[in-house]
């Protein structure tokens, strides 16, 4: 599928598309998506010919630096979530403990005055 897309290009790069199309009897899309292709084929690093794709493995190996922080950080994120949860966990049994200790404490009076009340000389 083709996609329409306008760029700006310096004039003397527009002379030299022209050129070439003329050359090679290619049309200018023709021109440009081979150029493209031939440039994700073949990186082109400006500090010489020997060092093609070096810019590349530079990009990878920093990129790849940067994942392994990331790695770290979630590890330590996934760490913290962890003791967070088994906090809540012991705050939510303290909890239901001091709920049910309160529900048989009060229960437990009423109870004892239900029993006693009517007996006593209240």
């Amino acid at each position: 599928m083709k996609v329409k897309k306008t760029y700006r290009l310096e004039e003397e790069t527009i002379r030299e598309l022209e050129k070439l199309c003329e050359a090679t009897g290619k049309t200018a899309t023709e021109v440009i998506e081979a150029a493209i292709r031939d440039a994700i084929r073949e990186p082109y690093d400006e500090s010489g010919p020997d060092r093609v794709g070096d810019g590349w493995a530079q990009t990878v190996a920093a990129l790849t630096e940067q994942l392994a922080v990331k790695d770290g950080q979630i590890a330590s994120l996934g760490r913290a979530l962890e003791s967070a949860q088994e906090t809540a966990k012991a705050a939510q049994a303290l909890h239901a403990a001091n709920v049910q200790e309160r529900a048989l404490g009060s229960g437990g009076e009423k109870e004892g005055r239900r029993w006693r009340w009517p007996w006593s000389n209240v």
